[in-house]
């Protein structure tokens, strides 16, 4: 079982993980992905994710980046 956070704290964490640049691997990318249902999250998680994903130049997951950047044009 994994902790629920607040969308601020998963957006905290996100943001961490870019900032320190902690090593973290697709496994572990897809796991945060899975765990925390990044589809259905807030805009604002949303984009910390995709800086996640941008930092980590994780390919399997610009279709997110894509598709927040249609949705969420005022973040983006």
């Amino acid at each position: 079982m994994f902790l629920q956070f607040l969308p601020e704290q998963l957006t905290l964490m996100f943001e961490i993980l870019v900032e320190e640049d902690v090593p973290v691997t697709a496994g572990q990318l897809q796991i945060l992905r899975d765990t925390y249902n990044i589809d259905e999250a807030n805009a604002e998680v949303k984009h910390s994710w995709c800086e996640l994903v941008i930092h980590r130049k994780a390919v399997r997951w610009m279709k997110d980046i894509e598709n927040f950047l249609v949705h969420h044009q005022a973040l983006g």
